[in-house]
């Protein structure tokens, strides 16, 4: 990877507030080599949620005069080995909470896809991480609502429990793995807090490594090093997630999740051949996967039945749901028919209903690509509303009072999945960018280029005197 190296900004502010190893296992990135000094290695989460995400040599103390020094941008590897000034505690189990808030916020937001009558695809899990690290930099009504549609009522307990979730062990043959990162600017002044208490806070709890970028000056070095860590964290799945980087982002949260499953009982590659789906736009021929005399879990309400297929170890299932043979309606219009609490319900007792003996099996062979439409408006809709207005937006947890107000500028996501006879993979990517209010462009920019004959004025600006004048035609 590009990796950026920590320069004024970030280590500088952290040096003068007597901080610098508060960034707790963080990695500040760049795009190069110094003469004389090796590129970093590649870091890696661990399991304790990402205290050893990048350890390298610390660069020695010189003392707060060459820890204050503006150093050019050369691309220069630079990270911070930390330690936390205060004490988190850490959950002892996971409760029903983080997955009733989860669960709920993505029926939330799947009714909004599901509106525009296409195929969708998309990692609740994914989003409601990466808002969970935004969250914590909120204050004030901006929390609230990001709070309120989240579902979280206990900010610190829901910290605990999805740490509690993204630790826990897995099986190779059915594994989640989540990252969450936070690319600084670095240009950005960050509050004296946003070092001492929230850094170290959303690395403790989400892993978030922490990388100085360049995103006006090096918007292709920035890109191609977010590619880079975007792809090795969804198992080379979304390799090109960026195109480009908006060069007044003053900062970014990132989130990738990765699962991979190999089913319990795989499908025999030799019983997949073409065979009618029967979608809602008419009759397509594709390859279906076919398997029989096995035991599932099987469950059947009001006309909804659905079947669950282990992966590995069966911490892992795929749920599959379709409406009765006299069913008037879609499997999604009946599961649509029933409250949060209800869908919950249903599915937990579909995967932990007894066994049937099923005789046959068919699923198809597909592969999804999604990338999410309009969605900080769907945010906005499901209540998340002062994130996004300069000036009503409140990020005090990092954002310093000394400069203009951060607000989310963009958020998107994107997800992919590939069903197969062996197992699934999935992965999914979410971003929120950040920009300051200074950065705000006039809705009707001037464009002034001086490439003709032009007359010019030298000008006592309190007296009106003209001091000097002229005219170029021709240069």
């Amino acid at each position: 990877m590009k990796e950026m190296r920590n320069t004024g900004g970030i280590l500088q502010k952290a040096l003068c507030i007597g901080a610098a190893a508060l960034l707790t296992g963080a990695v500040l990135s760049g795009c190069g080599k110094e003469e004389g000094t090796s590129e970093a290695p590649q870091g890696q989460q661990t399991a304790d949620g990402g205290e050893g995400a990048l350890q390298e040599q610390q660069t020695p103390d010189t003392g707060a005069q060459d820890g204050q020094e503006q150093r050019d941008w050369d691309g220069v590897p630079r990270a911070l080995q930390a330690e936390r000034t205060a004490e988190y505690v850490r959950a002892g189990a996971l409760d029903e909470t983080l997955m009733e808030a989860s669960n709920i916020f993505a029926y939330q937001f799947g009714d909004k896809l599901a509106a525009g009558g296409e195929n969708y695809f998309f990692s609740p899990y994914s989003i409601s991480s990466a808002l969970a690290v935004l969250d914590n930099a909120s204050e004030g009504e901006t929390r609230e609502q990001i709070e309120r549609m989240l579902g979280i009522t206990d900010r610190e307990h829901y910290n605990q429990q999805m740490s509690f979730y993204m630790e826990r062990p897995q099986n190779e043959q059915a594994r989640v793995q989540s990252a969450n990162s936070i690319w600084i600017d670095r240009n950005c002044t960050l509050s004296d807090s946003a070092y001492t208490e929230y850094l170290p806070l959303v690395d403790f709890y989400y892993g978030a490594e922490v990388w100085e970028a360049d995103f006006a000056l090096d918007p292709v070095g920035t890109k191609d090093a977010v590619n880079q860590w975007v792809e090795e964290h969804t198992g080379g799945m979304i390799p090109h997630f960026k195109e480009e980087v908006d060069p007044d982002t003053i900062l970014s949260i990132i989130n990738a999740v990765y699962f991979y499953g190999e089913w319990s009982a795989p499908f025999g590659a030799e019983a997949t051949f073409e065979q009618t789906f029967h979608g809602q736009n008419g009759d397509a021929e594709v390859p279906m996967m076919h398997q029989g005399e096995l035991y599932l879990p099987y469950y059947e309400q009001d006309g909804l039945c659905g079947i669950s297929l282990p992966y590995g170890d069966g911490s892992v299932v795929m749920n599959v749901l379709l409406p009765s043979e006299d069913a008037p309606q879609s499997a999604a219009e009946l599961f649509g028919t029933l409250s949060g609490t209800e869908k919950n319900d249903y599915l937990i007792t579909l995967m932990n209903s007894e066994t049937r003996f099923v005789q046959s099996l068919a699923l198809p062979k597909f592969t999804m690509d999604y990338s999410v439409p309009n969605m900080p408006q769907i945010l906005e809709e499901l209540g998340m509303k002062c994130a996004f207005v300069p000036g009503e937006a409140d990020f005090s947890g990092i954002s310093d009072p000394q400069t203009s107000a951060f607000y989310v500028s963009e958020v998107s996501h994107v997800a992919k999945l590939e069903v197969d006879e062996l197992g699934s993979r999935a992965a999914a990517v979410t971003d929120i960018g950040i920009k300051n209010m200074s950065l705000l462009i006039d809705e009707n920019p001037v464009t002034f280029t001086v490439d003709r004959p032009f007359v010019f004025f030298i000008q006592d600006k309190e007296t009106g005197m003209i001091l000097f004048m002229g005219e170029v035609r021709n240069l």
